[in-house]
């Protein structure tokens, strides 16, 4: 007699493989287009931070860095911003929010990974830039994570490529590195992660 099994048909196989893919191609698409949008966009500032994270890989600290946006706002005061998207659930690609009160839209727009260093790490943007939100005429950062030389720890490194609309240079210039430095000084702090979220 044919005993019950547990195992998935041909066509479970078929369609898990089939949206594992469509995953994949999203992830792809929009990686290469945050990535050429990032390389040739135009710009007039930029904003480097680089820090030392002991004791996490590239991939922990990258996922501890999901958990701050996704969960913990990294631990900032106030009301947390509304989340709109959780996105991947293993690269943040997707992941949408509109902060409270200015309404100022964020979102995770690329993947990157670098196989030659170990590097990986994100683009990220607002999507709706204004005098009241965010006053800059273009912004994105990329946010990554590389093994240090001595393979104990992760530098992560903000690169923020920007356009200040006109006066407003110092205070977007004060606002990038407060926030940057904050959200650094939280990866590094912190340990939770997640791998999925429903």
């Amino acid at each position: 007699t044919n005993q019950p099994t547990n195992q998935p048909t041909n066509q479970q196989k078929t369609t898990t493989k089939m949206a594992t893919t469509s995953t994949t191609t999203e992830i792809t698409n929009a990686t290469t287009s945050a990535n050429d949008a990032y390389e040739t966009m135009s710009y007039t500032k930029e904003y480097v931070l680089e820090r030392v994270c002991p004791n996490k890989t590239p991939e922990v600290a990258y996922q501890v860095a999901l958990y701050g946006w996704r969960q913990d706002n990294f631990h900032k005061l106030g009301p947390k911003p509304k989340i709109l998207n959780y996105g991947n659930p293993e690269t943040g690609v997707g992941f949408e929010i509109v902060q409270p009160v200015i309404g100022l839209h964020e979102k995770i727009i690329g993947h990157s990974q670098d196989k030659n260093n170990g590097t990986i790490g994100l683009y990220f943007a607002p999507l709706n830039p204004k005098w009241y939100t965010f006053p800059v005429k273009n912004y994105m950062t990329h946010l990554t994570f590389t093994k240090t030389e001595d393979g104990t720890g992760t530098k992560i490194r903000w690169h923020s490529k920007y356009t200040p609309l006109l006066c407003s240079g110092i205070l977007v210039h004060f606002f990038i590195s407060t926030t940057l430095s904050a959200y650094t000084k939280y990866i590094i702090n912190n340990d939770k992660t997640e791998k999925k979220i429903n």
